[in-house]
């Protein structure tokens, strides 16, 4: 009788730590489809922080993070330049927690603030 125990604790560990983690395995990108240029821009919340910085209006920045779990709600902390420092906290939808081969794409426009989008990397 406690074979079976030992057994299904087992089972449930090796499922927790190699099943139950979705892992994130794309590149996370930032779109600027505002008319201002946006003087920085920085995500956190990510187990590793995706580098922005400058984003000119109309641009795109893109990085490979590597495999990572995502969080639920990423802080975006940015601003106009010239303006005063914004944050808007972003959430991440659940398509994108277990994506290989896509990529997650932080879209900001003046009339909506910043959006996530989950899109095939070759999209």
């Amino acid at each position: 009788m406690r074979q079976p125990r030992f057994a299904t604790l087992i089972l449930v560990a090796t499922l927790c730590v190699t099943g139950c983690v979705s892992r994130f395995d794309g590149d996370i990108s930032f779109v600027n489809r505002s008319e201002r240029d946006l003087a920085w821009v920085i995500a956190e919340g990510f187990p590793r922080q995706p580098p922005c910085g400058i984003l000119i209006k109309g641009a795109t920045k893109q990085s490979f993070m590597g495999s990572m779990a995502l969080p639920d709600i990423v802080t975006i902390v940015w601003r106009f330049e010239g303006g005063a420092e914004q944050r808007s906290l972003v959430p991440i939808p659940p398509a994108a927690r277990d994506s290989a081969g896509m990529a997650l794409v932080l879209e900001f426009t003046e009339r909506e603030g910043w959006q996530v989008k989950v899109r095939r990397n070759n999209a």
